[in-house]
């Protein structure tokens, strides 16, 4: 399990790898980007979040897609 937290937030969402993974690569093919690519993406980033590198995990999402 990965444990993520809102920076406006105190409280902490655990989520499975799988489920991060699913959301990211969901948030990505909604905004146009390859299912390929989308994937590949998803799993870079959720797998900087779980070794503790944030800058360059999930939280860049938005930038993804922006």
């Amino acid at each position: 399990m990965a444990d993520f937290a809102d920076d406006s937030e105190t409280e902490l969402v655990r989520v499975t790898e799988h489920r991060a993974r699913q959301f990211v690569r969901d948030v990505l093919v909604g905004a146009g980007v390859a299912e390929t690519v989308a994937d590949e993406t998803a799993a870079g980033l959720v797998l900087a979040s779980m070794r503790g590198v944030d800058s360059h995990g999930i939280r860049l999402l938005p930038h993804y897609v922006d």
